[in-house]
């Protein structure tokens, strides 16, 4: 699997920009059955032209009211995308599917009693594409989230499905059978324990600086195949290595390091 970084543009009604503390992980699918709907189209769509009107609101492209929706990731059978920062707010969790009278504000006892009704502002999304291998993007999103959970010191009882915070049917293969849901819950619980032991209390994503004998680096996207650097203007090349329970970093010109010599920031 490869990660890709294509951030929404800072000011894009789809990315609000508020700076968040993430103590939680909520996954959804996308509900897209079509064979183009990949990662990177999902990716596209909430990027999309806009325009504003008079008053500054957010408009469709053709003058419409905007639809307010995005996500962390969005992650399919091959790939993964991250659209927003993990610190920053998405809007992936906010509609309510019962009365505002309810005793939750319209939706469940988890999104109130844990997230303040707040979900977005306290969660990192996932949207896995169900347009063709569900189980295969399953799998990616697992180890997607693993490294997210670990970075933010979430354990694995606080992934959600977007049905635990609203009552929504999604992800419906998930709400529908919830022993697949638990089969998930496993896996990601499984690779957080695996990351840790590999002493992973943070790692290498998509725009992380690598600071490594007091020069920083910073990648335009993830770490699974050879990644372009820059440094000062200065193109090097990076490779993450996971080997018999060892990760390794390597730098062109400045050769391998181990995870150990390496502080990384995001």
């Amino acid at each position: 699997m490869e990660y890709f970084s294509k951030l929404i543009n800072k000011g894009h009604p789809n990315r609000g920009g508020s700076i968040i503390k993430p103590i939680g992980g909520v996954f959804h699918y996308t509900g897209n059955e079509s064979k183009t709907a990949t990662e990177m189209n999902h990716a596209k769509y909430v990027s999309r032209e806009y325009k504003r009107d008079s008053a500054g609101n957010a408009k469709e492209a053709d003058g419409s009211g905007f639809s307010f929706v995005s996500a962390h990731w969005y992650i399919d059978e091959n790939d993964a995308v991250l659209c927003i920062p993990q610190n920053e707010v998405s809007w992936h969790s906010g509609d309510r599917q019962y009365s505002l009278n309810n005793g939750y504000n319209g939706q469940t006892k988890i999104a109130k009693q844990i997230f303040e009704n707040k979900a977005n502002y306290k969660t990192i999304s996932y949207e896995i594409c169900n347009n063709s291998d569900w189980e295969k993007a399953c799998d990616n999103a697992v180890l997607v989230a693993a490294r997210d959970f670990v970075k933010y010191g979430i354990d694995v009882s606080a992934a959600y499905r977007h049905f635990d915070i609203t009552g929504k049917q999604c992800p419906y293969d998930f709400v529908k059978n919830t022993v697949k849901w638990d089969v998930f819950t496993k896996k990601l619980g499984k690779e957080i324990n695996r990351l840790k032991k590999l002493g992973y209390s943070t790692y290498y994503m998509p725009n992380d600086k690598v600071l490594l004998n007091g020069f920083i680096y910073k990648a335009p996207c993830g770490c699974t195949k050879v990644l372009d650097i820059e440094f000062k203007g200065t193109k090097c090349v990076a490779d993450r290595v996971i080997t018999n329970g060892t990760a390794n970093v390597l730098l062109s010109r400045l050769g391998w390091a181990e995870l150990t010599q390496l502080k990384f920031y995001s």
